[in-house]
């Protein structure tokens, strides 16, 4: 005995480059639906293209609709999907310095933190300093020199009240420094 199984990704693999182009996916989808019109009516025995002009009486815009209808929807559909995917995926992506264990934190050319993640904030609770005040986290070296003055990216362990974090510094094209640390086991 034989079963069916639905296809699988391997099988639909191909309609994915369709579906990503919203102008050929509507082109197709629209086609379609032309198509089945078209075996409707010659199922019963009506021309397909005589109803078409018959609905040119009602008037242009009445014309033009019906025939666009089922391209622009289609195209609507897979270009509003698209859009909100995107968004989806960067709204995910936006979370991810936050959902990091380790220490992430942001600041301008001048060393001003313009992000601090969850674990930075948890970190200075824990050592009962207060969170707003990042410039613990930052190692003083590093605002007292220019950035010229390093290697980047670079590593510098800083001490927090007896803990040691080790940071992997970067430098932004537009000077920001990017830190990730992670605090060092004794």
């Amino acid at each position: 005995m034989r079963i069916n199984k639905a296809p699988t990704a391997s099988k639909l693999h191909m309609l994915k480059p369709i579906f990503a182009r919203p102008f050929l996916a509507a082109a197709l989808v629209g086609s379609f639906i032309h198509m089945g019109k078209w075996i409707n009516y010659t199922l019963h025995d009506v021309s397909y293209w005589n109803s078409v002009i018959q609905k040119s009486d009602y008037g242009t815009l009445f014309f033009t609709i019906d025939l666009l209808m089922p391209y622009l929807v289609p195209f609507a559909v897979i270009t509003i999907s698209g859009k909100l995917a995107k968004l989806r995926e960067q709204e995910f992506y936006n979370t991810f310095p936050d959902l990091n264990p380790d220490i992430v934190i942001k600041c301008d050319a001048s060393g001003t933190p313009m992000y601090v993640n969850t674990a930075a904030k948890k970190l200075l609770a824990d050592n009962n300093l207060p969170v707003e005040d990042v410039s613990a986290l930052i190692p003083t070296l590093l605002l007292s020199n220019s950035n010229d003055e390093f290697d980047f990216p670079c590593r510098i362990i800083h001490e927090v009240n007896h803990e040691s974090i080790e940071y992997l510094i970067c430098l932004s094209d537009d000077g920001s420094l990017f830190l990730s640390g992670r605090v060092l086991k004794k």
